[in-house]
């Protein structure tokens, strides 16, 4: 399905892809722990990091809980959310995506933010999309988290977004959890040269001789994410009209593909979001939908956001980190 918008009246809200920075304390804790607290009366404490340790050790999981329904976590969609590029240099790690998905968007699912624990060993590192390091195997401790959540709270929908360079993480993690969905936001997934995967291979895996070959095999490319076979999973796919880089990739993406019918792509413009940025009642709106439509297909998902009354977009953007 693909649909194209400009919007000819409308007020530029806050950018959603910009991080909050975590606040208050950081518990470590392992993932039988953190389930527990997640299905708990009382699940969360604001502002609290949980570091969930893996089960083969190396480095923790940042994860916090942003938001829990009225009525609990079980049973409820859940929402990981992938923040993208962060410059250390002026924001605190670890940071977590997804506030914009609480209590504005109506408290319609269990959010929980992902930080990659990456971005720890260097205040250099900016991004290393939520790969494996040297010190542990990140990709796997996600995995196992979403498989536990879905397990224990057997949650309605599980619902994995992000922006930017968040949306490979959410890409890749949906397609490892049958009958999630993806919703991606100007989605930056090519690994091209770049001082980012430079510095990801001589930081993450110190003394190991990686060289720049070895990258495809730890981060996949925007080439085999768009190889990965339809069914896996429905993907929501945003552009911004005039992010005309997203817009080339996502050529680059869906062209290879044999089918197109698990892609929803929605191409659309608001007056004052320029180039790599939007809008944060758009995306937050098409999330609920995909948590809440009846099923995980294209059409259900449409049918779901078409019925959704719009909400008022007021405040103006703020850029994310420049991507790779």
């Amino acid at each position: 399905m693909f649909s194209l918008k400009f919007r000819a009246k409308s007020s530029p809200p806050e950018d959603p892809g910009t991080p909050a920075a975590a606040a208050g304390a950081e518990r470590r804790i392992d993932l039988p722990a953190f389930l527990d607290i997640l299905a708990g009366p009382e699940p969360a404490v604001p502002g609290e990091t949980f570091l969930i340790e893996a089960a083969g050790g190396g480095l923790p999981l940042p994860a916090q809980i942003l938001d829990v329904p009225p009525g609990g976590a079980a049973g409820a969609p859940v929402v990981f959310v992938f923040h993208g590029a962060l410059d250390q240099s002026r924001r605190r790690i670890p940071a977590f995506a997804g506030r914009f998905l609480t209590r504005k968007a109506g408290r319609f699912a269990t959010v929980i933010g992902l930080a990659d624990p990456a971005l720890g060993i260097d205040p250099a590192l900016k991004l290393a999309w939520f790969a494996a390091c040297e010190g542990g195997d990140t990709p796997a401790a996600i995995d196992a988290l979403a498989a536990g959540v879905a397990a224990r709270l057997r949650p309605g929908r599980v619902v994995f977004t992000g922006g930017s360079a968040g949306a490979h993480a959410a890409l890749r993690h949906a397609r490892a959890l049958p009958g999630s969905v993806a919703v991606l936001v100007n989605p930056r997934m090519r690994i091209r040269p770049s001082r980012y995967w430079q510095d990801y291979l001589r930081l993450c895996w110190p003394g190991t001789g990686r060289k720049p070959a070895d990258l495809r095999a730890l981060v996949p490319d925007i080439a085999e994410l768009a190889a990965q076979k339809a069914g896996d999973g429905t993907l929501v796919y945003l552009l911004n009209a005039l992010d005309t880089i997203s817009l080339r990739l996502a050529t680059e993406f869906l062209a290879p593909r044999e089918t197109l019918d698990d892609v929803l792509l929605q191409v659309e413009h608001w007056p004052g979001f320029e180039g790599h940025s939007y809008p944060q009642p758009a995306w937050a709106d098409w999330v609920r939908a995909a948590a809440e439509a009846p099923g995980v297909s294209v059409a259900e998902i449409a049918a779901q956001k078409a019925g959704a009354a719009p909400r008022p977009q007021s405040r103006p953007a703020v850029r994310p980190a420049a991507p790779p």
